[in-house]
């Protein structure tokens, strides 16, 4: 072997830099904990804290299932399969965590903000804000829950009087008891107005005043008067089937701002139909199956989310992103799309929510990466607020 080569430093010289580089100023040094935005800080956190590294900002700490947003955009609460549920400003970003929120199915928020629908576990029960506190009030129930991993849809109506939701009761050998609920919440205790047992996906209209839902027997959409009781379908929708057995099945139908209820039915057809009278009379049709809509198809775990107020508009949403529709002189045409990026099965391809505030101004969508996404929604397009590189 050959020689080894001679040290070109002496020991002395390496331990003189050592303590040269000891004394000098390091990076580390500027960091300030004080620099630290109010959006990343958490109890949790060491009080040894400088800096964080990336964002913890709009992602939950384990699956989401549900998003919802207050009547004026200005809130967003996010939750699921995790240990935390997320309570957005959306002006600021600024996040807190909502208290006993964990493992929570479904939220549902009311125009004010004021009041938060939660579904954990077999407990149904509403978040009244007061002062500062969030004071947590039972559902009145008929029958008991299943605690099963199955979300559902719930909403509010405009004028924050009325609450739906879709429960499920039980599941015997994977075939599963829905139930449709609407609860009057102007009075303390809430009260149960309709019971509809066999019935899933409601929508209200804004007034409040009519329901659609499926029927799990043969997946035919019914409209209900809120104020019948006993509560009767007021009218069948013809030749609409929509099929909800799925788990991860989609709220695929709702009523928009001038009244009128969109629906996308199991054929992939999209129709728009007046349901102001005792006969359904259609306005409008477009196929939007994956031959029709080759860059976006919605029949693939996809769903309707309405525009509540102004005009006849609505978004579709599936896996790949979404795309709002506008109905005009009898027709329904693609306005804007937003299609995520392909990073893989956690990536923001999967789209899992999406939730339009009442004034249709914000949207908010969750991802199965566990992120909570907010846009503006323009008359140009939806515009990302406070984007996470």
């Amino acid at each position: 072997p050959g020689e080894l080569p001679k040290p070109t430093r002496s020991n002395v010289e390496i331990q003189q830099a050592v303590t040269t580089s000891a004394t000098e100023a390091s990076p580390f040094d500027a960091l300030v904990p004080a620099a630290i935005p109010a959006a990343e800080r958490f109890e949790w956190q060491p009080k040894e804290l400088v800096a964080v590294l990336g964002s913890h900002r709009q992602r939950l700490w384990g699956q989401g299932s549900s998003v919802a947003l207050s009547g004026d955009g200005a809130w967003a609460v996010a939750g699921g399969f995790t240990v935390d549920s997320l309570l957005i400003d959306v002006t600021t970003a600024a996040t807190s965590v909502l208290p006993q929120c964990d493992d929570v199915r479904s939220f549902a928020m009311s125009p004010a903000g004021q009041m938060i629908y939660r579904l954990r576990g077999d407990q149904l029960s509403l978040l009244f804000k007061k002062g500062e506190e969030w004071v947590v009030t039972p559902l009145p129930m008929r029958e008991a829950l299943a605690d099963v991993m199955r979300p559902s849809d719930a909403h509010f109506s405009a004028n924050g009087v009325w609450l739906t939701a879709s429960v499920l009761h039980e599941l015997v050998e994977n075939v599963a008891r829905f139930s449709t609920f609407v609860w009057d919440v102007s009075t303390e205790p809430p009260k149960i107005v309709i019971d509809l047992k066999g019935y899933k996906h409601p929508s209200l209209s804004a007034d409040g005043q009519r329901l659609a839902v499926i029927d799990m027997q043969d997946g035919s959409l019914h409209i209900f008067d809120v104020n019948s009781l006993p509560a009767k379908p007021l009218l069948k929708l013809p030749g609409v089937t929509i099929d909800c057995s799925s788990y991860r099945s989609s709220l695929k139908h709702g009523f928009l701002g001038d009244g009128t209820l969109g629906v996308l039915d199991t054929a992939a057809r999209l129709s728009v139909w007046d349901v102001s009278a005792t006969e359904p009379k259609l306005i409008a049709e477009r196929d939007v199956s994956r031959k029709a809509s080759p860059h976006f198809d919605p029949s693939h775990n996809g769903g309707l989310r309405p525009f509540r107020t102004g005009e006849p508009r609505f978004v579709l949403h599936n896996e790949n992103g979404f795309q709002s529709w506008r109905v005009e002189k009898g027709a329904i045409a693609p306005e804007f799309s937003m299609p995520t990026s392909t990073t893989g099965w956690w990536g923001d391809s999967n789209l899992g929510a999406v939730a339009i505030s009442l004034d249709g101004r914000t949207m908010a969508s969750l991802h199965l990466n566990r992120m909570v996404k907010l846009y503006e929604v323009t008359g140009e397009g939806f515009r990302e607020r406070h984007p996470i590189r």
